[in-house]
């Protein structure tokens, strides 16, 4: 019953232990270990198996299959279409006739089974002279009818004619709306986990497999603690625990040499990919995919003090950087312009964010909390703004950027610097690529029509480190302040982005019946950067319209001729021009002022066209025409113009 689900776990883990280097008798460095954890679920659900367990939606999903990939677009190297085929229209269904001789008695009911699968018949009774004989007519199924007639006839011809399989409108409706809700064809989960922990200045030696019974010398630190396991079983198997180290030195593993500079290193990653396929019509395919991946490398350093006679942990540190998909639709369309820098709705309501996130910030802190802070006093330099937490906080800042741009309410946003798994959103790719024979009217001018668009967007965070002047109190919150009289945050960042695109917005391919082949796609991308060494947002946007033609000429004949001899060809030519107009532009948008300044960006229109003529299997050739036109949106840079035109031989030594 649960064989449409299937599951697996892996583990992973590594131990290294490495000696360490020769050193005069007064120097003890210790050795190194390390190790490392790989832990993977993988799960996933195959619905088409699960729905073709009901013999209804078995039935659905066959009668709604797919009628097969296409070929012949302008975005693939067929060789001309060379291999295209026009298939064959699906034959229409062509309407049936069953005919029996029959004895009638009035008011008696006979079944008649006729075998045309279907439920929309004509029914016709006649009687030895031709005359239509009255009578009340039950359709049972879409195979068996049952005829009343109102008198008797000793002799009857009847006829039922209809198109086998043929069903009424309110069915086909049924089957289409039950083939969209089963359109949930599979469903995966990935999740990973990652891990290594790195111990310099590890006394113990390996007696077997690694490891073995360590006892402190006399005289080393904590001596009286006595034989112990080094490095203990789940450290052998690759399991990572942040107290390691302190639970080494606790135990005597750890040299007391003040010469040993190395940290301790912990780094870990964690990712989980969402993934579920949607077919809820034949050859129209939709890709949802969603992702979450945290990377961090923690290293601290535990040095001997020899007046406690104990280990101190001091400097230590934490680096790494975030992704998450995320969804901007709500913000995406825009107009670019030309050399001005136009004004952004979303970014003025990043600076309106910033007062409501401020206090939402200020409101998790208690006003009694012993600390002398009180959240309902006003900013010293931001007057209207919460003690604390200023217009250029991070804290306060990257709340307001994904709220703004997101199109969110920023009063529910999350406030955290790395959104939970919770906020995770889907990108999606849709795709029609299949054959337009069972479509009426497209049919007689078309042999395919392929359509796909594609949304992708991430929320990063390049690079993070531990602020040091973080700290944390008894409440959780840290009250240390910056130059602006800001809280500091737990982390510095340099910037968070995010990153947008449609490749393509959309794609329309056809190929015509008389060989003719046209393409159009629009592309639309936009990367935002909010750096907080600065205060400012870089947006760089870009838009890009693209038309395609092409035509073969099949077995056009070619004759090439030397000095001393002629050869004749006949092979497909393939003619195919490409023309687009592409725009982009980089704004420089400022949080403390309203100045909106374009640094960079150009329009740029193309002409690219090709003629191919395979004189062999393996030797091509290619006579083609490029022009770019380049118009700049600053005083910066200069109109230009580059022409290419001339003839290119290809030879393949591939097989």
């Amino acid at each position: 019953m649960l064989n449409f689900i299937s599951s697996s776990v892996r583990y992973q883990g590594t131990y290294d232990w490495m000696a360490g280097p020769l050193t005069a008798d007064t120097i003890r460095l210790g050795n190194r270990v390390q190790n490392s954890r790989n832990l993977q679920l993988t799960g996933s659900m195959t619905l088409s198996s699960l729905y073709n367990k009901v013999p209804y939606f078995k039935k659905i999903n066959q009668k709604f299959r797919r009628t097969g990939r296409s070929r012949g677009s302008l975005n693939r190297r067929s060789g001309g279409g060379r291999n295209q085929t026009n298939q064959p229209l699906a034959p229409k269904k062509q309407e049936q006739t069953y005919t029996n001789n029959i004895k009638l008695v009035a008011n008696e009911t006979q079944k008649i089974t006729h075998k045309l699968n279907t439920k929309k018949v004509k029914v016709i009774v006649t009687g030895a002279e031709g005359k239509i004989i009255p009578g009340k007519i039950n359709i049972l199924d879409a195979n068996t009818i049952e005829f009343t007639p109102l008198v008797s006839a000793s002799q009857a011809m009847l006829s039922v004619s209809g198109k086998p399989g043929s069903q009424s409108i309110m069915k086909e409706i049924l089957d289409i709306t039950t083939r969209v809700l089963l359109g949930v064809q599979m469903v995966s989960v990935n999740y990973s986990k990652n891990g290594g922990t790195v111990l310099p200045g590890y006394l113990p030696e390996p007696t077997l497999f690694g490891a073995g019974n360590y006892t402190p010398e006399i005289g080393d630190f904590n001596s009286n603690a006595g034989t112990s396991f080094a490095p203990g079983l789940p450290f052998l198997f690759g399991w990572q625990d942040q107290n390691f180290a302190k639970d080494a030195a606790s135990k005597g593993w750890l040299t007391t040499d003040s010469t040993l500079n190395m940290p301790f290193q912990i780094s870990k990653n964690e990712r989980i990919n969402i993934r579920a396929t949607v077919e809820p019509l034949p050859d129209l395919r939709i890709d949802i995919t969603a992702n979450r991946s945290m990377s961090k490398n923690i290293t601290e350093f535990y040095n001997y003090d020899s007046h406690s006679g104990s280990f101190n942990a001091n400097s230590f540190s934490e680096s790494g950087n975030f992704s998450m998909s995320t969804l901007t639709w709500g913000t995406a369309f825009f107009a670019i312009g030309k050399g001005d820098a136009n004004q952004s709705d979303s970014f003025e309501k990043l600076k309106e964010n910033r007062i409501i996130i401020a206090r939402r910030l200020a409101g998790q802190r208690s006003p009694d909390n012993g600390y002398g802070y009180n959240p309902s006093d006003d900013h010293p330099n931001f007057p209207g703004y919460p003690d604390g937490y200023g217009p250029n906080s991070v804290e306060v800042l990257v709340p307001a950027f994904l709220a703004a741009y997101q199109n969110k309410d920023p009063k529910k946003i999350q406030l955290g610097l790395f959104p939970s798994i919770k906020f995770i959103r889907p990108n999606w790719r849709i795709q029609y690529e299949g054959m337009v024979s069972k479509i009426p009217g497209l049919n007689k001018i078309m042999r395919s029509l392929n359509f796909t668009h594609a949304y992708r967007s991430s929320y990063n965070v390049g690079a993070f480190n531990t602020n040091l002047n973080y700290f944390e109190d008894g409440d959780g919150f840290s009250y240390v302040r910056d130059f602006s009289e800001n809280f500091v945050a737990p982390y510095d960042f340099n910037s968070v982005s995010i990153t947008e695109t449609f490749s393509p917005l959309i794609n329309i391919d056809i190929m015509w019946i008389n060989d003719f082949t046209s393409r159009a796609e629009m592309k639309r991308s936009r990367n935002l950067n909010l750096s907080f060494a600065n205060n400012q947002l870089t947006e760089v946007m870009s838009n890009e319209y693209t038309v395609g033609l092409g035509y073969r000429f099949t077995q056009m004949d070619l004759i090439i001729k030397t000095k001393n001899s002629q050869q004749a060809y006949s092979n497909d030519l393939n003619l195919r021009a490409d023309f687009s107009l592409r725009k982009n532009k980089t704004v420089l948008r400022k949080l403390d002022d309203n100045d909106n300044q374009i640094t960079a960006g150009q329009s740029a229109f193309s002409i690219k066209t090709t003629a191919d003529y395979m004189l062999s299997d393996r030797f091509q050739l290619r006579l083609f025409f490029d022009k770019i036109i380049n118009t700049p949106f600053t005083s910066l840079s200069f109109p230009t113009s580059n022409t290419n035109l001339g003839v290119s031989f290809r030879f393949t030594l591939a097989q």
